[in-house]
């Protein structure tokens, strides 16, 4: 009886350590790092804004634009060498607070880097890195962005 007791506590024990840690997040939605671009490109329009270091930048027409729980306002897919490497989500000043809380739930907690002119929150993963950052210097009230990106 005692043996059974303590290997139930195990794996209990074991089982609510597991849930704790965060599961990995291949890429975005129904598409993984590396996803070619011709494999994706229905409903997909390229993006006015600039966006370095990157081939191509899109937005999907009809996009679901809820991500963490909170409706963003922009949401960019972005391609090195035609591969989907990066997803961009923009949201507003005043969802800051609401989108780390979410991520933190989901995530736990980040790596934070905050000083007078940036918040910057970090959560890495085996096959994505996920950064949330504010740009407090700016005076736009769109400056809350989240990256989502394959490691380097």
């Amino acid at each position: 009886m005692k043996k059974y007791l303590l290997c139930s506590i195990f794996f209990l024990l074991l089982t609510a350590l597991y849930a704790q840690v965060p599961q990995d997040i291949k890429g975005f939605r129904d598409y993984t790092w590396d996803t070619p671009y011709a494999q994706m490109s229905e409903g997909m329009q390229k993006t006015k804004g600039f966006n370095p270091g990157f081939n191509r930048g899109v937005e999907k027409t009809g996009d679901d634009m809820v991500f963490a729980g909170i409706e963003a306002h922009t949401i960019i897919y972005l391609y090195k060498k035609d591969l989907l490497n990066c997803v961009s989500i923009g949201y507003y000043n005043h969802q800051l607070d609401s989108v780390l809380t979410n991520l933190t739930a989901l995530y736990g907690e980040p790596k934070a880097t905050v000083n007078d002119f940036l918040k910057n929150y970090e959560w890495y993963f085996p096959s994505t890195v996920m950064v949330l950052s504010y740009f407090a210097m700016n005076e736009s009230d769109k400056s809350v962005a989240l990256g989502l990106r394959k490691p380097k």
